[in-house]
């Protein structure tokens, strides 16, 4: 006979049914959400007679399916622990408590962050609530984030043999991991007298980019050769799923920052990017600064200070992609037995 405590509650598939049926009810798939944001401001949703908030939609499947994970948790969470729940909305008061007790596990602070969104999400709260900084009682930098992206152990992924055109491909591209995978040789062409991969698959929300190919002539060369050979087929028949690709991404937005940033004494105010924090004292063209940016797959120039890392800044010119990759490496070991 099957042991009352390995059962599953009762009520948890029905719960489980209805949550995706919330989510469900938020999908804009194919959609964009560049154009939501405006729309958000001046039009009311008919369907709900009301304002539509914007923080109320999902706009790909894939933020759809992780919020969904995340729900299913969060839900098996509260059924265990409350059997008595029969509805999903009842379990909205224990948010702050799953959490804590995610944080209590040792789980870090990205993924408690990504279960946040989702459950707010869900709850169609405020996206001010619930803030990590009350979970952990104590104020959060961009730095405990960078922390766990950045001291990843796969990192040694970098440095294998069947993976250095993947690495020579990202820190001269700045590609996220999916975009690679979907990569074919015909994505290159030429703009402006530099080579370009021009981004159709694999990027957040379906939105398609030039980004531009930044290294040395021999970096260049490689990425060049392998997309001609590859001809309308895919560069890479699979890419690990360990493969941490974070670091190499902030060092081509380096390396690109260093190449386009002017000499700001002679621009006006309006047109100098001044970084915040930290790195108050660096200051860069906004033009070069939103280059970047967009060649990155982001919209808004502020994102830049994430992949900004004051270890390169001024200090990729003449380097190779590897001899980079290895410096921060370094650097990083040493961090971590330290920490």
């Amino acid at each position: 006979m099957e042991n009352k405590e390995n059962r599953k509650p009762r009520n948890l598939k029905k719960m489980i049914y209805q949550a995706d049926g919330r989510l469900k009810s938020m999908c804009r798939f194919g959609e964009s959400k560049k154009n939501a944001k405006i729309i958000n401001r001046k039009q009311e949703d008919v369907r709900n007679g009301k304002k539509a908030l914007f923080h109320e939609r999902i706009f790909s499947y894939r933020t759809y399916r992780k919020y969904l994970e995340i729900c299913i948790t969060f839900l098996n969470w509260c059924s265990r622990r409350y059997p008595q729940l029969d509805h999903y909305r009842k379990c909205r008061k224990y948010v702050g408590c799953f959490l804590r007790d995610c944080f209590k596990k040792g789980l870090s602070i990205k993924t408690t962050a990504n279960y946040r969104v989702a459950l707010v999400k869900l709850y169609g709260l405020s996206p001010d609530d619930y803030k990590i900084v009350k979970i952990y009682g104590h104020s959060v930098s961009i730095d405990d984030f960078r922390k766990y992206r950045y001291l990843s152990r796969d990192s040694k992924n970098w440095f294998r043999k069947e993976n250095y055109l993947l690495t020579v491909l990202i820190v001269c591209t700045g590609l996220r991991r999916n975009e690679a995978r979907n990569l074919r040789g015909d994505a290159l062409i030429r703009r402006n007298g530099s080579w370009h991969l021009h981004v159709t698959v694999g990027s957040k929300g379906g939105r398609e980019r030039y980004t531009r190919i930044i290294g040395t002539e021999e970096e260049i060369s490689i990425i060049v050769q392998a997309m001609k050979v590859a001809e309308k087929k895919r560069i890479f028949d699979s890419i690990p799923k360990d493969y941490s690709y974070h670091v190499l991404r902030s060092i081509y937005a380096c390396r690109y920052i260093d190449m386009v940033a002017a000499d700001t004494s002679m621009l006006p105010e309006k047109d100098k990017y001044r970084f915040k924090g930290e790195y108050k004292d660096f200051c860069v063209s906004r033009k070069g600064v939103k280059e970047v940016s967009e060649s990155l797959g982001h919209n808004r120039i502020s994102v830049i200070r994430h992949y900004f890392r004051r270890t390169l800044f001024k200090g990729t010119h003449g380097k190779t992609g590897i001899e980079l990759v290895k410096e921060v490496y370094e650097l990083m070991e040493r961090k971590e037995k330290f920490a």
